[in-house]
């Protein structure tokens, strides 16, 4: 793969905070040349700002996912920044690692509830191995989630043969979420996997 791999999330996250605004998003393609994205968003009317502004408060269900440890594992830097931020803006205890090295170091440093990875972490390292020895070392096995760009059906095949929840990307936050999500849960050791396989499938 010679072009520049996406964070895979961008799009997805782009369409919810346009839904949010009332933007509006287009797009210019031209076959050879690539694709430029373009949002408009209205004109918001100017009010003055009040005394005190009082916060709305926070629905138990947006809160699912505080304090929950995730470890996640791409090569990309981008990737790792955009995931990072996306994980602590739910409130997670996320750890961000570029190596499969840094994260077995970051397994032997602090306990964690989940796990993902990107399939290819590349000079010929793979997320997939990398997922089946990490694990072990949680109180859910099933509590990992292999990422990947990849169209062969080959790694998925085998990624769903030892039980390992998989999701294509680009992949919609909201699917991530949800295995987090049931991660979290009590006995999530199944559940999890099985709620990505069937939104993969």
């Amino acid at each position: 793969n010679t072009g520049i791999r996406g964070a895979g999330l961008g799009l997805s996250v782009v369409r919810r905070l346009a839904g949010l605004m009332g933007a509006s998003i287009d797009v210019q393609s031209t076959p050879g040349r690539g694709s430029v994205f373009s949002v408009t968003v209205p004109m918001a009317e100017l009010h003055r700002r009040p005394r005190r502004m009082q916060s709305a408060p926070v629905e138990p269900a947006d809160r699912d996912l505080v304090g929950l440890r995730v470890l996640f594992v791409d090569d990309e830097p981008a990737i790792v920044d955009g995931m990072s931020r996306l994980l602590k803006g739910w409130e997670c205890q996320a750890t961000c690692v570029r190596t499969p090295e840094e994260a077995l170091a970051a397994m032997q440093s602090a306990q964690f509830d989940a796990v993902i990875a990107d399939l290819n972490l590349g000079d010929g390292q793979n997320g997939l191995d990398l997922l089946l020895g990490l694990r072990k070392r949680l109180a859910h096995a099933g509590n990992v989630l292999l990422l990947t760009a990849a169209t062969s059906t080959a790694e998925s095949s085998s990624a769903r043969t030892v039980g390992i929840a998989i999701l294509h990307k680009p992949s919609n936050p909201a699917d991530i979420r949800k295995f987090l999500k049931d991660c979290a849960t009590a006995g999530g050791t199944e559940s999890a996997a099985q709620s990505v396989s069937d939104v993969a499938s």
